[in-house]
C-alpha cells in the first residue's frame, strides 16, 4: 500500500526575491578596501580607549 502524499508540507515563501548585482573587484582594489578597513578599526580602538566607561557602551 503506497503511503499518501505529505499535504502539510513547509509553506513556500510568496515574496519575490529582489535581483541580486554581482560585481567584480580587482585584487588591488579588494586589498586597498581591506587596508581601509584595517586603518578604521585601529583609529576606533585607539578612539574608545580615552573614552569614559558610559561613553563606550553608547557607541
Amino acid at each position: 500500500m503506497p503511503t499518501p502524499p505529505n499535504t502539510f508540507g513547509p509553506v513556500k515563501d510568496r515574496r519575490k526575491r529582489a535581483p541580486v548585482k554581482r560585481i567584480t573587484v580587482s585584487p588591488e582594489a579588494r586589498k586597498a578596501y581591506e587596508d581601509e578597513m584595517k586603518e578604521r578599526e585601529r583609529r576606533e580602538r585607539e578612539l574608545t580607549r580615552f573614552l569614559p566607561d558610559e561613553m563606550k557602551t553608547r557607541r
